[in-house]
C-alpha cells in the first residue's frame, strides 16, 4: 500500500484551517490527586494520590496571584466518567475544585489572614538569613556578658557573707 498523496499545483498550504491552536493552550498531563474527594455526580470517594490523565489549562493569561500562573485542570471520574474541574490557588498553597466534586476536608481560613499575607509589614517582618545570624550573635554576646557577672556577684556574696 502506497501512502503518498496528491498535491495539485494551486495548493497553498496557509489556507488550511488552524488547529494546532488549541493543542498549544491545553496540555496533556498525568497528575496525582493532591486530596480525597467526593464525586458529586455518583458519589464516588476518590482517595488522595489516586493517577489520573488529565488536560492542564492556563487560565487567563493576566490573571496570576502571588506572580504564579493560575491553571485549571479537567480530568473524568472513576466511575461515572464526569468531569471533574480544579483550579490552583497558590496564595493557600491548595486547589479549588470548581466543578463535580466536592473535598473531603476543607482548611478553614479567615480573610485577614489573605489580607495580612498581602501587607508589607507582613513581609517585612519575615527574617532574612541575616537578621537571624544578627540574632545568633547579640544572643551569644548577651550571653557571654551575664556568665561574666555571675562570678562578681557570686564573689560579692561571699564577700557579704564574710563580713557578718
Amino acid at each position: 500500500m502506497v501512502l503518498n498523496t496528491y498535491f495539485p499545483p494551486d495548493f497553498d498550504p496557509t489556507k488550511l484551517p488552524q488547529t494546532s491552536r488549541y493543542c498549544k493552550k491545553v496540555q496533556r498531563v498525568i497528575m496525582k490527586l493532591p486530596m480525597s474527594i467526593w464525586c458529586k455526580n455518583c458519589g464516588n470517594h476518590i482517595n488522595r494520590g489516586t493517577k489520573f490523565n488529565s488536560r492542564k489549562e492556563d487560565v487567563a493569561a493576566g490573571e496570576t496571584d502571588l506572580g504564579i500562573q493560575i491553571s485549571r485542570f479537567y480530568f473524568k471520574c472513576n466511575r461515572c466518567d464526569a468531569e471533574l474541574v480544579m483550579k490552583s490557588d497558590p496564595n493557600h498553597s491548595d486547589y479549588i475544585f470548581e466543578f463535580g466534586a466536592t473535598t473531603n476536608f476543607q482548611p478553614l481560613r479567615s480573610e485577614d489572614e489573605v489580607v495580612l499575607k498581602r501587607t508589607p509589614e507582613f513581609k517585612r517582618s519575615v527574617h532574612s538569613p541575616l537578621d537571624i545570624i544578627d540574632a545568633l550573635e547579640k544572643w551569644r554576646h548577651d550571653a557571654a556578658q551575664k556568665e561574666n557577672e555571675k562570678p562578681l556577684a557570686a564573689q560579692e556574696k561571699k564577700f557579704i557573707l564574710y563580713l557578718c
